[in-house]
This record gives structure tokens, sequence and C-alpha cells, in this order.
């Protein structure tokens, strides 16, 4: 009994942990900045480095997440209807009553939580979870390879085409690109700062 009481617990606590972990990965792949990462590389931030890394391989991480969350959240629904029936012997009407409670738990827990926060910091979440992240991609690597495998069927037959990367989404963007261009000596300090003062120009009001 206390082995119930303390294992299934914990159980289903660490996959609600690797829901959120899963769930928050995938929204900060999509919405990581590559130009401040790359800045940031420049300046000597390991993990900055580690993040690049992962992003060179971004198909593979989000197939990483996408596999990972799927088989953490079937494998914590059974557990948990296992738990109640079996455990603590839930009749239909308790086990219908657990299984809302979970839903509404999980959704928010490991759902909207996660991409909430991975949305707002995506770079800081990529490279706090960079290990993690980089340790499963190597443990499941069979399983992504097979599934990009599938993917590039399909899209071979439904003669689908990738999406375009690499689009710079901001003024703040275009500004890093500049200065980075400075930096290599690709781009005078002259030119980088007349870019500079042109993109300030959407901060000055109109008299």
């Amino acid at each position: 009994a206390l082995w119930n009481k303390v294992f299934y617990p914990l159980a289903i606590f660490v996959m609600m942990m690797l829901s959120f972990f899963f769930s928050g990965t995938e929204t900060a792949l999509l919405s990581s900045n590559r130009i401040r990462l790359d800045g940031s590389a420049r300046q000597g931030n390991r993990g900055a480095r580690r993040v690049i890394g992962i992003l060179d391989r971004v198909e593979d991480a989000l197939s990483m997440t996408l596999i990972g969350n799927n088989i953490v959240n079937v494998s914590a629904s059974a557990l948990i209807t296992f738990v109640a029936t079996r455990a603590y012997q839930a009749n239909e009407t308790l086990l219908l009553e657990i299984t809302a409670v979970e839903t509404v738990i999980f959704l928010i827990v490991c759902e909207v939580a996660p991409k909430v926060i991975a949305r707002a910091y995506p770079n800081e979440f990529l490279a706090l979870m960079s290990h993690p992240i980089n340790v499963l991609m190597l443990v499941m690597k069979p399983a992504t390879r097979l599934s990009l495998a599938f993917s590039g069927v399909l899209k071979r037959g439904l003669s689908l085409t990738g999406s375009a990367h690499g689009i710079v989404r901001s003024r703040d963007e275009i500004d890093i690109l500049f200065k980075m261009g400075e930096e290599e000596g690709i781009i005078g300090e002259e030119h980088q700062q007349y870019v500079s003062e042109i993109l300030s120009f959407r901060d000055i009001a109109a008299s």
C-alpha cells in the first residue's frame, strides 16, 4: 500500500514534468530567434552555441518533442486509469471524474503553461534545456529518423514544399545583422550608425 502511495504519484508527476518539457521545447524551437542567438554565441555564450547546434537539427528536435510528448501523455493517461481502477477500485462515475480532472490539469500544467513561458522566452528556455534536449535527441534518434523518413515520403506524395526559413522579422533583427557585419569588417561603422539611426525613427513621434 505504501509503495502504491509513493510510486504512482511520483511516476505521474515525472510524466507531467516530461510533458511540460516536450511542450515547451516544441514552442521554443518554433519561436527562437536565430539572429540573437548568433550574436550571443559570438560573444562567447555557451548556452547560445548549444542552442544553435540544436537549431541546426531542428527537424530532428521537433520530431523528438512530438514523439516524446505523445508517448508521455498516453502513458500518463494509461497509468492514471490503472491506478484509479486497480489500486483504488474506482467505479465508472469516479473514473469519469478523475479523467476530467486529469484532462484539465494536464491542459493547464503540461500544455498552456510551458507554451506561454517558452513563447515569451524561447532562447532562454532552449539554453536551459539544451543538455536534456541533446540527450533525448540521441536516445530517440532511431524513432526520429523513421518519423522524418515517413514525413519525407508523405511530402513527396502530396508534392509539398518547405516554407522559407531565416526570414528577418523585425527592425531589431536588421540592426543586429548590421552590427554583426560591422564586427566582421564587412560593413563600416559609419554605415552601421546610419542604419541604426534610420531604424530608430519609429520611436520618434511627429510633433
